[in-house]
């Protein structure tokens, strides 16, 4: 992400971050095993999505709007 901010001009960073990111989303949870449970939240699963909804966020202009997308819908899945 700090890449795509420092150097707009590179697509490739863009891109590469948004494959990323398409990739994190297609994980069955983000909750490390250990930590399952249906009345608690996880932390990082929480960082998870304030890392990808940021990233969206700074980004969000340059961003292809089918990723922006699906990074909402996972997150709001949680």
């Amino acid at each position: 992400m700090v890449l795509s901010l420092l150097y707009p001009e590179e697509p490739e960073y863009l891109i590469t971050l948004q494959d990323i990111m398409w990739d994190i989303c297609n994980e069955y949870t983000w909750v490390i095993p250990a930590h399952i449970s249906s009345h608690q939240i996880d932390l990082f699963s929480s960082e998870t999505g304030l890392l990808l909804t940021e990233s969206v966020a700074f980004l969000s202009t340059r961003f292809d709007k089918l990723v922006k997308e699906r990074v909402y819908e996972e997150v709001k899945k949680g």
